[in-house]
């Protein structure tokens, strides 16, 4: 779907109405108290989505990538501490749950 040239004016205005809070209700009926025809209006709220699950979807990445990271943490503290001879029982079950319990809710966040 092509953006129109009418989208393009509304773009940093609807950004500032999403970092303002607002949500799609209170963003179409501003965006329909400036006179705009149906089919705009219906436009703009494809890229109100599109803008709201784009910054969704860059927040889930960084946290994914942080459950990631906590779990290579974990698999390689395991290795290390296995042949040192210490306990390993926190890098196996501590660090695995959090990356774990982190990646699922990261997930069901972006996903929902």
């Amino acid at each position: 779907m092509e953006i129109s040239a009418p989208n393009i004016n509304y773009n940093d205005q609807i950004k500032a109405w999403i970092e303002q809070g607002m949500d799609n209700e209170a963003i179409l009926t501003n965006l329909q108290k400036m006179a705009l025809n149906e089919q705009q209006i219906i436009d703009l709220q494809v890229l109100i989505k599109k803008i709201r699950n784009k910054k969704r979807t860059r927040n889930g990445s960084i946290l994914v990538l942080i459950g990631i990271i906590t779990l290579g943490l974990g698999f390689l503290s395991c290795i290390i501490l296995h042949y040192l001879g210490n306990d390993i029982n926190f890098s196996l079950y501590g660090l695995t749950a959090i990356g774990a319990v982190v990646l699922i809710v990261v997930l069901i966040l972006i996903f929902s």
